[in-house]
């Protein structure tokens, strides 16, 4: 059975006693901070007071004027215009204009259905939709004349530099 006193050394760390358990005590190596010196109580400085101002001014002898005139009325204040679905653009057209370049004649009734919504609803993007089937005609009639020309050439054979075309039509 150990003693309390015996518990409470070795089990609480001493600050200035070193480790729980030390056979001697170790010393401080920090010195001890020099004290604050005390300051002066605080005495308010009276401050100086000045005389109050006379209580009316007397006034000074100007000739009454007119008030001058406006030059011009400032201009009534308007509104903007409400942005509504009037001030969308036709998500239509925007289609239009994307299928135009992926799949041309799908990017052409795209562009006319958008046409005819922007006209019988109102809205933006007619131009985009025209664009769409600018692109759209275009791009098909020069697919349909690249497949012509390679269906037409479809019968010549190149053979070690040479082209030869098996044409029978008239026999």
């Amino acid at each position: 059975m150990t003693s309390p006193d015996w518990d409470q050394q070795h089990t609480q760390a001493d600050p200035l006693g070193g480790l729980p358990g030390a056979p001697y005590p170790q010393a401080n190596p920090y010195p001890q901070p020099a004290p604050y010196p005390q300051a002066a109580p605080y005495q308010p400085q009276p401050y100086p007071q000045q005389p109050y101002p006379p209580q009316g001014y007397p006034q000074q002898p100007y000739p009454p004027q007119p008030y001058p005139q406006q030059p011009y009325p400032y201009p009534a204040y308007t509104a903007y215009p409400a942005v509504g679905p009037a001030g969308e653009t036709n998500s239509m057209a925007v289609v239009a204009i994307v299928l135009a370049f992926v799949f041309p004649p799908l990017g052409i009734v795209f562009g006319h259905v958008a046409r005819r919504q922007i006209r019988n609803r109102g809205g933006r993007g007619d131009g985009l939709a025209l664009a769409a089937l600018i692109l759209g005609y275009v791009f098909t009639i020069a697919v349909i004349a690249l497949c012509a020309a390679f269906f037409a050439t479809a019968d010549c054979v190149r053979d070690a530099g040479s082209v030869s075309c098996n044409s029978d039509f008239g026999s």
